[in-house]
């Protein structure tokens, strides 16, 4: 017995052998192939139409900014990339850092996590951002300030399908090592 995705892949691939067999047909279907694939409403859709599991490792629809261009950036693993706590004149040149980095190993799609005011720097990257509260800013007396902290880390992993967490507020440097490492072939 075949399943209702079975039958959809069916038929999929009965248009497509149709669509190949008229040459404006098949210049057309690449066009809106094209505009689908690049279309953020088009991967809402099917995010939500196949009710895509996504957990650690896996495919999510999330920008990897503006620096990098192709296809297969979808399939590029997400790192939150954690500025929470550092200065806020070392931004900048943190996310120059990151965007660096990333430019270099073409290995991986950043999601920065701040506390502070500083989402026109990462716009201009086109990297998404998340925000937390600051600790300064933290009034709840039931629930401490790293409780809340490590629960937003843990949303947001596993919402964004992440593969690691980078703390760049420290000034060791083995954040941007790990950025380093993440080639597109390891």
């Amino acid at each position: 017995m075949s399943t209702p995705a079975s039958r959809a892949a069916q038929a999929a691939l009965t248009v497509v052998r149709r669509m190949r067999s008229f040459p404006v047909a098949a210049k057309v279907g690449g066009r809106v192939t094209g505009r689908l694939r690049d279309s953020r409403t088009a991967r809402e859709v099917v995010s939500r139409v196949f009710d895509l599991d996504v957990t650690v490792g896996g495919s999510v629809f999330l920008s990897p900014g503006n620096l990098l261009g192709g296809h297969g950036l979808d399939n590029l693993p997400v790192v939150l990339v954690s500025l929470v706590g550092a200065p806020s004149q070392e931004v900048p040149q943190l996310l120059e850092a990151v965007a660096q980095e990333q430019v270099l190993t073409g290995g991986f799609r950043p999601l920065v996590v701040l506390d502070s005011d500083h989402f026109a720097e990462v716009r201009r990257y086109g990297y998404p951002v998340d925000f937390v509260v600051p600790e300064h800013a933290w009034h709840d007396d039931q629930t401490p300030w790293r409780d809340y902290f490590r629960e937003r880390l843990r949303s947001m992993r596993r919402g964004y399908g992440a593969v690691a967490f980078v703390d760049l507020s420290d000034k060791d440097g083995f954040g941007l090592d790990l950025l380093a490492s993440m080639d597109r072939t390891s």
